[in-house]
This record gives C-alpha cells, structure tokens and sequence, in this order.
C-alpha cells in the first residue's frame, strides 16, 4: 500500500486526492504509520471503510 501512494504522489497526484480506507477504526493508526514519512501525507485521508460512503477522491487504496 505504501509503495501505491508513493507511485501516485509520484505521478502528480496531490496528497488530498488520495484516500487509504481500513476495515476497522483500528487499522488507522497502523495504517499511518505506514505512510509515514511520505510527502504530504498529512492530507492524505485514513479513514474506515463506513466513513467512505459519499466521499471522492483521485486514486482509493
């Protein structure tokens, strides 16, 4: 997953039309650490799968 936001920063694609959704409010935290360290990740959107519905972004993982 990191190396697929990496490509995507990479490709041009702002940090904010990114969005990485987990099955459980408890792989957040996991989740960011694992992008951690990427640039922009701050606007980068981590959230569970239910807070998805409504949303749009560029590239989902």
């Amino acid at each position: 997953m990191r190396k697929t936001v990496q490509t995507w920063l990479g490709d041009g694609i702002a940090a904010h039309e990114i969005g990485v959704f987990v099955p459980t409010p408890q792989f957040v935290t996991r989740t960011r650490a694992a992008i951690d360290g990427l640039a922009g990740v701050d606007g980068i959107t981590t959230a569970p799968m239910n807070l998805a519905k409504g949303l749009e972004f560029r590239a989902v993982v």
